[in-house]
């Protein structure tokens, strides 16, 4: 019998060894998020950060409620006092990278989608400078697309906005707006 024919007469198998895995899985995220609260990371209700998540200075993060951190984020500083505060309803998708040397804020129901980077530092023309630190706020119900840089030098995301997949946030965002590109450019209003 044949591997394929196998599992179409036996799906109930596979479905089982699926049903275990993800369950296995779910288990080690709870326990990878008991882990980062212990070592001082505050959260809130239902928040949820993934295995595979990298974390400095723990004790400078306070996420709220129904949040999740997806596997591969890292969340790190170049100093020891940057804050990242997260408010409620915030997902983190997998690969981003959230820099807080500079003090971040995200604020609700805020989408970051894979692989996209957030700086609040910049060393300017001399990589081995010690970072300047600049605040940054993304405001409530904003989605930042894919692939997208916010590089240090804004100093906010308005509410309701959205920004490109692949772009490239050199200046401030406005409320209700459509950013894209490289350098983001305004495109429309929502």
């Amino acid at each position: 019998m044949r591997l394929k024919d196998f599992f179409q007469k036996n799906g109930y198998v596979l479905g089982f060894f699926r049903l275990f895995t993800r369950s296995f899985i779910k288990v080690l995220h709870v326990l990878n998020t008991t882990r980062w609260r212990i070592m001082g990371v505050k959260l809130g209700k239902s928040s949820i950060i993934q295995v595979g998540t990298k974390i400095e200075n723990p004790k400078q993060i306070i996420i709220g409620d129904n949040c999740l951190i997806a596997s591969g984020t890292v969340i790190d500083s170049e100093k020891n006092d940057g804050k990242l505060i997260l408010k409620n309803n915030i997902q983190i998708n997998k690969g981003v990278r959230l820099d807080h040397t500079g003090n971040l804020v995200i604020y609700d129901n805020v989408l970051v989608s894979e692989y996209s980077t957030v700086y609040t530092h910049s060393h300017g023309h001399n990589p081995r400078s010690n970072p300047v630190p600049q605040s940054l706020i993304i405001r409530e119900k904003t989605w930042i697309g894919s692939h997208s840089i916010i590089l240090s030098g804004i100093n906010e995301i308005g509410s309701n906005s959205i920004v490109a997949s692949g772009s490239i946030v050199t200046k401030t965002i406005g409320s209700k707006s459509v950013y894209g590109g490289n350098p983001a450019k305004y495109i429309k209003s929502l």
